[in-house]
C-alpha cells in the first residue's frame, strides 16, 4: 500500500510516511493524517501492530480510509455534544485506495 504508521491506542493511528509513487500516495494520503476508519472498521483504539495486521490481512482490491489530516493544528475535529449525545466530524475524507493483490 505504501504507508508506514505510528502510534496506536489512546492517541490513535498516524500515518509518519507515504512513499513515493505508491497507490496510497497516488490516492490522496499524507503524512500526518489520523487514520478513524478503514473499510467500516474502526481503528480509533487499535494498536500499531494491529492495525498493520488488519490492513496486512484485508482480502480486497478497495481500500476506504476515513483519516484528517492534522498537521496544520487541526486538532479539533471531533466536536462532542453531550447533551445531544452526537458526534460531529470536520475536515475528514474519504480516500479510496485500488490495490492489486
Amino acid at each position: 500500500m505504501g504507508i508506514r504508521l505510528a502510534g496506536g491506542n489512546k492517541h490513535g493511528l498516524f500515518i509518519c510516511e507515504v512513499q513515493p509513487n505508491s497507490v496510497a500516495q497516488k490516492a490522496g494520503l499524507l503524512v500526518a493524517d489520523k487514520i478513524f476508519s478503514v473499510n467500516n472498521i474502526d481503528f480509533m483504539s487499535l494498536t500499531r501492530e494491529e492495525a498493520v495486521i488488519c490492513l496486512m490481512n484485508m482480502k480486497t482490491t478497495q481500500v476506504n480510509m476515513i483519516v484528517a489530516n492534522l498537521r496544520h493544528g487541526l486538532f479539533s475535529l471531533l466536536i462532542f455534544y453531550e447533551k445531544k449525545k452526537k458526534i460531529f466530524f470536520s475536515r475528514l475524507r474519504t480516500i479510496i485506495i485500488r490495490c492489486r493483490r
